[in-house]
């Protein structure tokens, strides 16, 4: 069989860390070297392949965009045995522990699962339905995801992975009802939840819309009721067009005033002194779902 021909692992490992962290020194924190060694290993490989990875000149450096491919894919390659190494460590697949309001898991979270766990078959995720406080720690669960506004500890630190853009939707029996009229859609019977129950003022304000009066006013605990009442015609509610995408494609509900942007997105938490490999894992694929979302 023949002899492999690839770059030294110890060269890999230090390209591949840079690009993940952007920074010599995060990069050499993580790999337990000088700064001035890992830029040593970057130079060595590029030197074995004969491709140009970085350019620019000390202090404001980039990767090229063969730097780029190359280190997404190293990433995965490292992700992968990273993964299967904690398998056989711990003799059963590797567990985490993800916690998420059940709206936003419904209606977003769920259908992408899948692309994560046949990304990472030897990690056992597990979504639990929650929306109230969490403490952070590196036992489990290992990170939350919320909405801005409700970072809650100071021990967490947070990135927002999926905008939020929102508007009015009813069904299309309901606005037909109404004789398609703009005026009238806004005194419909009003739909909300008690924990956005802010989301009709800040569009109201956002587009310089004076609410009227409603008819009738419902609320509801979960979003995914208050959207399930909307498409059986009990009224109009403020959604997110995350959660109402398919629904609006299929006709099963119309948003005459269009969407805009809210300043609220939702972001994922951790622990601010996390160094678990497989929360890197979850947080790196939420926030590339979420930049595909948006």
């Amino acid at each position: 069989m023949p002899r492999r021909v690839m770059p030294t692992l110890t060269s890999l490992r230090a390209f591949e860390a840079y690009a993940r962290h952007g920074r010599l020194v995060d990069a050499a924190a993580e790999l337990c070297v000088t700064h001035g060694a890992v830029s040593r290993q970057i130079k060595q490989l590029e030197r074995q392949l004969g491709v140009s990875l970085l350019v620019g000149h000390p202090g404001k450096v980039s990767l090229t965009a063969r730097g780029r491919d190359y280190a997404s894919e190293l990433t995965r390659l490292f992700d992968g045995v990273e993964a299967a190494s904690a398998t056989l460590r711990d003799s059963e697949p590797a567990r985490l522990q993800i916690l998420s309001p059940g709206s936003i898991t419904m209606r977003w979270l769920i259908p992408r699962v899948p692309e994560f766990t046949d990304r990472h078959p030897h990690i056992d995720l597990e979504i639990v339905d929650s929306n109230g406080p969490w403490t952070p720690n590196n036992t489990g669960p290992h990170g939350a995801i919320r909405m801005q506004g409700y970072e809650g500890s100071a021990a967490a630190r947070s990135v927002c992975f999926l905008a939020r853009r929102h508007g009015p939707v009813l069904s299309p029996e309901l606005w037909n009802k109404g004789t398609q009229d703009l005026a009238r859609l806004l005194t419909l019977p009003r739909l909300f939840t008690r924990s956005l129950a802010r989301d009709w003022k800040e569009w109201a304000a956002s587009t310089g819309t004076q609410l009227p009066q409603p008819s009738r006013e419902t609320g509801f605990g979960r979003s995914f009721h208050m959207v399930e009442s909307a498409l059986n015609g009990a009224g109009v509610c403020v959604a997110d067009y995350v959660y109402v995408a398919g629904d609006i494609e299929a006709g099963r509900l119309v948003a005459p005033l269009g969407f805009v942007d809210s300043a609220h997105g939702y972001i994922f938490l951790r622990a601010s002194n996390c160094r678990n490999r497989l929360v890197d894992l979850f947080e790196n694929w939420i926030v590339e779902a979420g930049s595909r979302a948006a």
